[in-house]
């Protein structure tokens, strides 16, 4: 002999056991947020090694030029797309500034990244 305590008990545990679909709701919505979240980090690495190339290609150039060389061909093709270069030279003092602007899929927003290296020339003149 049940109470109707016990038995509102038992059809409330039997109610709440079942998913009633909520499973595949959780499953549409996680699985969009986690392709989303998860493209989103492959950017920000992306936009990451690309900072990370330009600083290199920027030390590389000041380097370069430092030297009294120039910049091959084969040099400025080896950067990311859509860079650009300005070398200023004073007196002894090489700046080499590398700017490279990204765009934010989606977003339509862009972002700039830039980087500047600073030498010393290595060459000399020699005057009697």
């Amino acid at each position: 002999m049940h109470s109707r305590l016990s038995l509102a008990h038992e059809k409330f545990r039997r109610a709440t056991k079942s998913d009633n679909g909520y499973a595949v709701a959780e499953f549409a919505i996680t699985v969009p947020a986690l392709v989303a979240i998860s493209s989103i980090c492959f950017w920000v690495v992306g936009v990451s090694v690309n900072k990370f190339q330009i600083d290199n290609y920027a030390n590389q150039a000041a380097r370069t030029i430092a030297r009294g060389e120039t910049l091959s061909d084969e040099f400025l093709a080896s950067g990311p797309k859509g860079m650009a270069i300005t070398v200023n030279e004073n007196e002894n003092k090489i700046r080499v500034d590398v700017q490279l602007i990204k765009t934010i899929p989606l977003l339509n927003r862009t972002i700039e990244l830039s980087s500047t290296a600073e030498s010393i020339s290595e060459v000399y003149e020699y005057q009697e």
